[in-house]
Formats: C-alpha cells, structure tokens, sequence
C-alpha cells in the first residue's frame, strides 16, 4: 500500500519540472527501502543563512517571488508542501532559491497511519513530517484539513521572520515598526498570516503580485516628495557624483549639521567678538563627513558590481538608475527638510550641553601664561575634573574675567598657580574652569 502511495506521488513529484524547485531524478525500490533520487544543490538552506547574516528588507523581499513561482507549479499540479520552513528553502551559490522535501510530510503521514492500524511498534515521526513544523504551520494543519493556502501561511511566517529576526507571536507586531520597510509589506504579511484561510491570498500569484506591486512603486511616494531631497540633489551637483549607498546618504545629510560647525573658523578672524561664534570644529566635520561618504559610496559601487545579491542579479551595473532613485526616495522620506531642522537643533543643544559641562574653548585675552600661550591663542578646556597635578595648564575667572595659569601645587581647597609676571596665587577651587588639554591655535609671540 505504501509502495504503490509513494510511486504515485514519486510520478508527482518528478513531474514538477521547475528551476526553483529541487528535481527528482529518480526514484523506486532497493533492498526493501524506496528512494528518491534528487538534484544536488551546492549551497546552503535559509536557515544557515539567516544564522550567518541578518538579511536586509531588499534581500528578503527578493527571496519571496522565486519561492510563490514554485509553489504555485506544485499547487497546479495538485501538490501541497505542507512544509514550508527556512530548513526546506536552498539557496546555491548562483543566488538561486529552490524549495526542497515536496510531499515527504504526505507520505510519511500516510505510512504512520498504515502502521498504526497494524499496531506495528516503529519510531514515531517528527512533528515537522505529520503536520507541519508548529511555528511554521498554518492552525488548520492541525485539525488535518490543510490546502494549498496552508502554503500561503507558512510562507508569510518565513518572510516576517526574514524581515523581523523573529517568528511572529500571537499578538504580531508590524515589520515596519521593526525595521526600515514598506508600510505596505506589513498589508501582505499581514493577510498571509490570516488564521482563516479565506482571509487570506487564495493564490501565491496574488500574494506575489503584490510584492511585485511594491518594488515597482517603492515608498509609495508622490511627486511633491521629490523636493524633500532637493538638499542631497546640491551635494550631487556640487560633487559631480550620485549617491546610491543608504550609509553614504546618511553621512552626507549629517555633513550638513557639521557645516553649522563651521562658523567656529570665525574664532581665527580678528573681529572683536568673532571667537565667540561656535569654538567648535565642525568645518573639519564637514568635510570630513563629505570625504566618508565617498570612500563608502566607491566601496559600495565596487563590491555591487564584482558580486550579485540573493535572488537578483546583477544589482547596479544592470539597473543603476532604478537602485540609485530607491535610495534616492528613501533618503527623501527619511531626511526631510524637517527633519533636519529637528537635526540640528538637537545638534545644537548637545553642543551646548558640552560646552556647559564638559568641553569648552576659550581664547587668551591676556598675557597671563605667556611666553607657553601668547594672547589670541586658543584652547580648549576640559570640564569638570578635579585632579590636577604641577604644570597643568588651568583656566580660572577672576573678577569676571577669565585667566589663564600653571598649578604649582595643589591644596583640598585650592590651587597654587603662577602667572606671568605676577606673584604666585592662591585659586579656590570653585573659581577653578577647567584644564587645558590641547592649543588648538597658537597665535604669533608678537600679536597683539
């Protein structure tokens, strides 16, 4: 009886010539066991990956479609998985998805019952091959009344734990509140999650139409949207270079923040009260930020062009454009012109922080630690500390004027300090700024 189940099924399963689908070569009776012979996949299974890597949302989503081709071969020809899981999915080294262990589960399930009615003593089967594995099988696997839209569930079980890192529980959270992705994937992951098989997609092509839905209008974004990149568009021109890396893009609109950073170069003109314009070095930020961003964008185009990507390739030597107005689109929605105001202004109350508490920069307005700092030298001045040592270079207000000098000696509540050309002085300690840590400008021994 299992012979003659198995044959049957065998002739199934050798029909379903497709190239993501593991072929079977082969198959009949040996030394009283059957066989299936199968296609030998170099590579490994999903799981392994997922193990290796976290999958980016692109990654994931381009496993998806490959997978519902398959499925749905196997569902016209009458097929059901019934286990459809990251240890059945294989992936070879050319990126190609196949599925693997078609049918198995029916024919162990209907060998266990045939053993069971002749009360023969064999080992139990594992729950992955009688009804699917538990957290990936759809509740009616359980009652025994699985079709085709058992499938469905278990597929959309893989793609949010591709998506997520996680298997979805029952109350699921949306994949888009996990990660950067289209609100519109939380809809198909959703309904393919449905727990009555009629909520959910009644076919894989419908479900696969949808993601296809998605990658041909990424974002869903609207033309008016296009302004919000406009800042990124200035860089590009300015540049003479497109941005396509999201890493690249994210420093290129923090570089941005650092060219408030800037004005600090004001503190070397000698305009009365200029020192005061942002003592810090942000205009080195700026660039600095600029130059990362295109060593990344360079590294990125290179690695696009020399390798392919799971389940697409090539990537960017094909289709540039394409992949360079996707991130393009992202960055607009990200980094939006009010989002960087907002940017900024946390930029900016940070840098007030620091300056309050921990770094500040102060310019020489006097001779007081002359010859070792001549005036319009500047410093900065590290905070709240209270070890110092002799020949530490401290600044101190005295009279609401800030001075600069040298511990001598140091005292519980107080500091011995000399000065050029005065007599050594007694500073409390509450008087006491902070030490000197590095010159960040010496000025000429002759400027006045």
């Amino acid at each position: 009886m299992f012979a003659a189940r198995f044959e049957k099924e065998a002739h199934a399963l050798a029909a379903l010539n497709h190239p993501n689908i593991v072929g079977v070569h082969d198959f009949g009776q040996a030394g009283g066991f059957c066989f299936l012979l199968m296609e030998f996949v170099d590579g490994l299974n999903l799981r392994q990956l997922l193990q290796a890597k976290r999958l980016s949302p692109k990654e994931a989503l381009n496993i998806v479609p490959p997978i519902c081709d398959a499925l749905q071969c196997a569902h016209e020809h009458g097929i059901v998985h019934r286990d459809i899981k990251p240890e059945n999915l294989l992936i070879d080294k050319a990126g190609t998805v196949k599925i693997a262990d078609f049918g198995i589960a029916k024919i162990v399930t209907s060998e266990s019952s045939a053993l069971a009615e002749s009360n023969v003593s064999q080992p139990i089967a594992s729950a992955s091959l009688a009804g699917g594995t538990p957290d990936y099988a759809a509740p009616e696997q359980a009652l025994g009344s699985a079709d085709h839209r058992a499938d469905i569930y278990s597929l959309g079980v893989v793609l949010y734990e591709m998506l997520t890192g996680e298997r979805p529980k029952n109350k699921i959270e949306l994949p888009s509140k996990r990660v950067q992705v289209d609100v519109r994937i939380d809809e198909i992951v959703l309904r393919a999650l449905e727990r009555m098989p009629e909520r959910r997609y009644q076919t894989v092509v419908e479900m696969k139409t949808q993601l296809d839905t998605v990658d041909q209008t990424p974002l869903g974004f609207h033309s008016s949207d296009a302004n919000k990149s406009r800042g990124l568009d200035i860089f590009e021109f300015v540049l003479k270079k497109n941005f396509t890396s999201p890493l690249a893009i994210r420093l290129v609109f923090l570089s941005f923040i650092g060219f408030l950073g800037s004005l600090g170069f004001l503190g070397y003109v000698p305009v009365s009260g200029a020192h005061r314009c942002f003592g810090f070095f942000g205009f080195a930020g700026f660039f600095g930020l600029l130059g990362v961003a295109m060593i990344v964008e360079k590294a990125v185009t290179w690695r696009a062009t020399t390798t392919t990507t799971i389940g697409q390739k090539p990537n960017l030597r094909t289709n540039p454009e394409k992949h360079h107005s996707l991130w393009r689109k992202k960055a607009a929605e990200k980094y939006s012109w009010n989002n960087i105001v907002k940017s900024v202004a946390l930029a900016m109350v940070i840098a007030m922080v620091v300056k309050i508490f921990f770094l500040e920069s102060f310019v020489a307005v006097n001779d007081s630690a002359a010859p070792e700092l001549p005036r319009n030298s500047r410093v900065a001045v590290r905070k709240l500390t209270s070890r110092y040592v002799p020949e530490d270079m401290i600044v101190y207000k005295l009279d609401g004027k800030s001075y600069f000098g040298f511990v001598m000696s140091s005292q519980a509540d107080s500091l011995e300090v000399r000065r050029h050309n005065e007599p050594n002085a007694k500073i409390p300690r509450t008087d006491i700024v902070g030490k000197v840590i590095t010159v960040l400008w010496r000025a000429s021994a002759t400027n006045d």
